[in-house]
């Protein structure tokens, strides 16, 4: 469904909204960001749901891997992955 890039949208969808309901000014429109929140909670879970379906848990290898070169000159990368101990925490 999004492909490699599932664990990032993981992270940001969740970082994405919290600028949202920052970016609405909470003390002028508490109103505006209570249904920005649960818009951005709401689209946390559906991104989350199908890494949580897709999830084996008859391996005990890392799943849903992502690898990237972040920065090359300092050898920095960025990596990531699930395994049956942070499955759980996904949904949290």
């Amino acid at each position: 469904m999004f492909g490699q890039s599932i664990l990032s949208l993981v992270i940001w969808v969740p970082i994405l909204a919290g600028v949202a309901v920052l970016a609405t000014g909470a003390d002028r429109n508490a109103g505006l960001a209570r249904w920005v929140a649960l818009a951005g909670a709401l689209l946390g879970l559906i991104v989350a749901i199908p890494l949580v379906t897709g999830f084996d848990t008859g391996t005990s290898a890392m799943q849903f891997v992502e690898k990237a070169a972040w920065i090359p000159t300092f050898n920095i990368h960025y990596h990531l992955g699930v395994d049956g101990i942070s499955m759980p925490l996904i949904l949290l």
